[in-house]
């Protein structure tokens, strides 16, 4: 009883302070305008800051090599251990959504209901890194921005959903986005890639001979000829593996939206605190992660990824920083996701989410060094285009339910 008066008081004096706040702003508009900039500056940069440099590491730690304390180098086997990372992030999560949840005081649920997204999450972010055998990171940035195709292709095959014009535009351009960022030229060897820029090895197209059929068929004005020509070039320069990495993307871009989705209705049913979902969740996808681990320590022993983890943390000591600061940076800029969804809106969010992907994409290619042709830019530009129209004719969701998982994916 003491604790209920406790927090009603508690809760008085809070409603008290906005009062008084919304008052001040109201005598002074400018003011209020100069104080929500501020405010949303700050939690952008955030995300900024959480979020690039959470890209950052899970590229190093899925890429490059480490080194021991006796000089040898090796990489990371992030295949063999990708349960484990999950736990390190879900872990990362629980603790701060916990932390959150316990100052704030939110809306409370059950905890049983929390499982479904919790291994929709479990399950998403291993089929992430195995697409990262197949694919680039940049791809991979690109495909995870492409939530809007899987989507409005679900709405309109199964549901037979009509859409926009702009929406269909939308998924056109984000679509032969990824198509011409995946298109590489084939006349470029393996051996030039270290010793050309992707502007000379685009200058140098003129010699290759599907190039040059291409070109007699258009002198030709010959239209099977062009198709054939198109369509070599094309096969060339798509590799299955490559399809397949792009297939895993989509897969894991299926889950997440499951994912969402089960937030979305046990939000809209219980209306539960962000943090304690972010909690809740994130302790059942720990739950799932650790029993996973612990069967297959049973199960394979030594060749089980929680032995290969313990070895190769004693082993190479310097991921594990690595490995702590990517988790508690994932956990963090979920607080700041939910923070600006919060006090200005999805819209606003999604404005600065896209951002950071592109900084991230930008960021991911000048240190790691990857190679990309002038068309692959083109691509580029075409999805983070697609994107726009989509949320801008839209106009947003100004709702306040759950933007993205609680526990990042790769």
């Amino acid at each position: 009883m003491v604790q209920t008066r406790r927090m009603t008081m508690t809760a008085k004096a809070a409603n008290t302070d906005f009062t008084k706040r919304d008052e001040t702003f109201a005598a002074n508009p400018q003011k209020k305008r100069i104080s929500n900039a501020i405010r949303l500056m700050a939690k952008a940069l955030g995300i900024y800051v959480c979020f690039i440099y959470w890209g950052f590491v899970q590229e190093k730690v899925t890429t490059t090599a480490y080194k021991s304390a006796a000089g040898r180098q090796e990489k990371p086997g992030i295949f063999n251990a990708m349960i484990t990372l999950n736990a390190f992030m879900a872990a990362a999560a629980t603790i701060v959504g916990v932390l959150l949840h316990q100052v704030n005081k939110g809306t409370t649920a059950p905890f049983s209901i929390f499982w479904r997204p919790a291994l929709s999450n479990t399950l998403a972010s291993p089929i992430g890194y195995l697409s990262l055998r197949d694919i680039s990171y940049p791809l991979l940035i690109l495909v995870k921005n492409c939530k809007l195709l899987p989507v409005m292709l679900v709405g309109a095959l199964v549901n037979g959903v009509r859409y926009k014009p702009h929406e269909y535009a939308a998924v056109a351009l984000i679509s032969c986005g990824v198509m011409l960022f995946m298109f590489k030229s084939p006349e470029v060897s393996d051996a030039d890639v270290g010793h050309h820029s992707g502007w000379s090895k685009s200058i140098r197209t003129a010699s290759h001979p599907r190039r040059s059929r291409l070109g007699d068929a258009i002198a030709r004005d010959n239209l099977w000829m062009i198709i054939q020509a198109l369509g070599g070039m094309i096969y060339s320069s798509f590799s299955l593996q490559e399809l397949r990495g792009l297939c895993m993307a989509m897969i894991n871009l299926l889950i997440d939206g499951f994912t969402n989705a089960e937030q979305d209705r046990i939000n809209k049913k219980h209306r539960v605190s962000p943090y304690y979902m972010m909690a809740m969740v994130n302790t059942w996808s720990l739950c799932f992660a650790l029993s996973f681990l612990l069967l297959d320590l049973i199960w394979r022993n030594q060749g089980s990824q929680l032995a290969y983890t313990i070895h190769f943390l004693t082993a190479y000591p310097a991921i594990i920083t690595d490995i702590l600061t990517f988790s508690f940076s994932n956990a963090l800029g979920q607080v700041f996701i939910y923070s600006i969804i919060d006090e200005f809106g999805s819209l606003t969010c999604v404005t600065v989410t896209i951002t950071r992907k592109i900084i991230t994409l930008f960021i991911s290619i000048v240190i790691y060094k990857h190679t990309v042709h002038w068309w692959q830019w083109m691509g580029v530009f075409s999805v983070f285009l697609g994107l726009c129209i989509k949320i801008f004719q839209s106009g947003g969701d100004q709702g306040h339910g759950p933007l993205e998982s609680k526990a990042k994916t790769a």
